[in-house]
């Protein structure tokens, strides 16, 4: 399969494009493609500083990628209350540009959700071929676009590539918001806060550090694999798991209320990645201890820090 390597001399870099690049993961990610030579564009619905708007990536500009990157609506689990739409027509636009060229050679990557699974067994992860049973409207959604991606680029024979993801971790992000669990069970334990649990914490979830989804990344868009493909860490571990981790790593009790969970929230989810892996010859580095390990050690070099 071929290798990304960096870009010297006269070799022309391979071009992506993000879409959806206010998003929490949109930022980190881009970083790891650019360190492996990649260039990188980011677009949004709304232009800034280093962002273009997305009305820009349309026509012969979209053929101008190697890859595109939709990343809209990567993770946001309250959506699923709101009953928010998927920007939809976003992809459609791309999509039909892409299907202009002669032939389609940009490679069009989804992000979407392990959830679109609803609720698994550990005796039989989830794999591509398993049955997709969403439990709420965010899922429902992610599932609503990946066939729209998949009906329309095999019709037009665009290259493309659904990336089913599980729950990402790594960074440091807000906790005003509820999605992102590790990162409030680090300041709960830091400030001694009553951290609100869904459930009695014996839901399973798959976490899978950024660095590892940006690593299977360079080798998708390099290789211009197509399909449709789980990215999880293979591994799942309950909230009090979670809890135990973070309690012994910090030296300090977590104080947490029960509520009822969330019923778009999955409880069991187990999931499997042997496609992937036998596809992009890949497999996770960073384990859920060590990427704690390593968020704590950030966040403890800034004592007066936040993550609001």
């Amino acid at each position: 399969m071929k290798r990304i390597k960096s870009n010297t001399g006269n070799k022309a870099p391979v071009r992506v494009a993000i879409t959806g690049t206010r998003g929490r993961w949109a930022g980190p990610l881009a970083e790891i493609l650019e360190a492996h030579g990649f260039r990188v564009d980011r677009y949004s619905r709304s232009a800034g500083p280093g962002i273009r708007n997305l009305r820009q990536l349309q026509g012969r500009t979209a053929r101008t990628y190697d890859a595109i990157l939709s990343m809209a609506w990567p993770n946001v689990p309250s959506s699923c209350v709101k009953k928010r739409a998927l920007p939809l027509a976003g992809i459609k636009k791309i999509l039909s540009s892409l299907s202009r060229g002669s032939p389609p050679k940009t490679l069009f990557v989804l992000f979407s959700t392990c959830a679109v699974y609803g609720e698994t067994r550990p005796s039989c992860p989830a794999t591509e071929r398993s049955r997709c049973r969403p439990k709420g409207h965010y899922a429902a959604q992610k599932l609503v676009a990946e066939r729209l991606v998949e009906s329309v680029a095999k019709r037009h024979k665009i290259p493309w590539c659904i990336l089913r993801i599980s729950n990402l971790f790594g960074i440091q992000h807000p906790t005003s918001v509820p999605q992102g669990v590790i990162p409030r069970l680090i300041e709960s334990a830091r400030t001694g806060k009553t951290m609100v649990l869904w459930g009695n914490g014996r839901a399973y979830k798959d976490y899978l550090h950024y660095r590892d989804l940006g690593r299977a990344l360079v080798k998708i868009i390099g290789g211009k694999v197509r399909g449709r493909f789980n990215a999880c860490a293979a591994r799942s571990f309950s909230l009090l798991d979670l809890f135990q981790k973070v309690e012994r790593l910090l030296g300090t009790p977590l104080k947490t209320q029960p509520q009822m969970p969330k019923p778009w929230d999955v409880q069991q989810a187990f999931l499997s990645h042997a496609k992937l892996r036998k596809a992009i010859r890949w497999t996770p580095q960073t384990s859920l201890d060590q990427g704690l390990k390593e968020m704590i050690r950030k966040y403890r070099g800034r004592p007066n820090s936040s993550f609001r």
